[in-house]
């Protein structure tokens, strides 16, 4: 003999106006995109990978998303791998062992990565801003 609060509106009643829409679900048959869906925020290993996709994306390695096409610019991945190199440095001893592992093995394969394509001189040694191989 239970009975229902009287505050509470019958099953079948529309949603409040207030009540929000869960922002994942597709209500029309359009397909949706990569743009559609909140990237996730706060993490610091996502972070670090963005980070080494732009390097990679500027080594050529990887399609620009926005142009479509690869291009090198070697001396904005060299800034990427020496922003990645001084998080390194900043963050030692503040980071948890799977970071840091993580932020390393980034670091050194971009390292790589950059000496094999700078030394195959596809940009000139002008525009590489050197090696950028040291640690």
């Amino acid at each position: 003999m239970a009975q229902k609060p009287e505050d509470t509106p019958p099953e079948d009643a529309p949603l409040d106006d207030d009540s929000k829409e869960n922002p994942f679900e597709d209500d029309d048959d359009e397909p949706q995109t990569a743009g559609d869906i909140p990237l996730p925020g706060g993490d610091f290993r996502l972070f670090v990978s963005k980070l080494g996709f732009q390097a990679l994306i500027a080594l050529g390695v990887y399609e620009n998303p926005v142009t479509g096409r690869s291009d090198r610019n070697l001396g904005h991945a060299r800034m990427v791998i020496d922003d990645l190199r001084m998080l390194r440095e900043r963050t030692k001893g503040n980071l948890a062992p799977d970071e840091e592992v993580h932020l390393a093995k980034v670091v050194s394969d971009l390292q790589f990565q950059y000496v094999r394509i700078a030394g195959d001189g596809a940009e000139g040694a002008g525009a590489s801003g050197g090696a950028g191989a040291e640690s």
